[in-house]
C-alpha cells in the first residue's frame, strides 16, 4: 500500500512540475496542431487585411509550416520545454499589394522566437520575455 502512494505521489508531482513549466500544457499539445494567428507584436490581426488567415502548424517531424497572410512557409524547428527557435524557413514570394503588414510582422516575430508557452489553450511565441506572438486553435 505504501508503495502505491509514493508511486501516485511521484507521478502528481512530476505532473505539476511538467505543467508549472507550461501553462498546464506540454510539448506535444502545441505539437501536430494548426494554430491561427490572433495577435502579433501585440496587435490583434484583423482578418479582413490579409488574402487568407495566417497560420502555424509544428509537425511531429521537427518541420514548421504555415500561412503569412499570403504568403505559405516552411522549414524546421527545435522545441524543448520551454524553448522554440525556428530556423531558415522558406516561403513563397507572392505580392500581396496592401496586405503585407500582418506577414512581415509575423515573419519578424517568427525569426525572433526564443521560448514559447501553451496557456489557456492558447500558443505563444516569446522573444526576450515578451509575447511576440499569440494563437489559438484552428
Amino acid at each position: 500500500m505504501r508503495g502505491r502512494a509514493l508511486a501516485g505521489l511521484t507521478v502528481l508531482v512530476a505532473i505539476s512540475f511538467a505543467c508549472s513549466q507550461n501553462g498546464n500544457m506540454s510539448a506535444g499539445d502545441a505539437i501536430g496542431t494548426t494554430w491561427a494567428l490572433i495577435e502579433v507584436g501585440g496587435a490583434a490581426v484583423d482578418t479582413t487585411q490579409v488574402n487568407r488567415a495566417p497560420t502555424l502548424t509544428l509537425h511531429a517531424d521537427g518541420r514548421a509550416s504555415g500561412n503569412a497572410g499570403c504568403n505559405q512557409f516552411g522549414g524546421e524547428y527545435e522545441l524543448t520545454a520551454s524553448t522554440l527557435r525556428f530556423g531558415v524557413l522558406g516561403m513563397t514570394r507572392m505580392a500581396c499589394p496592401g496586405r503585407m503588414e500582418v506577414e512581415t510582422a509575423y515573419a519578424a516575430a517568427l525569426e525572433a522566437t526564443t521560448e514559447w508557452r501553451l496557456r489557456n489553450g492558447m500558443l505563444e511565441l516569446l522573444g526576450n520575455g515578451r509575447v511576440l506572438a499569440r494563437f489559438r486553435r484552428s
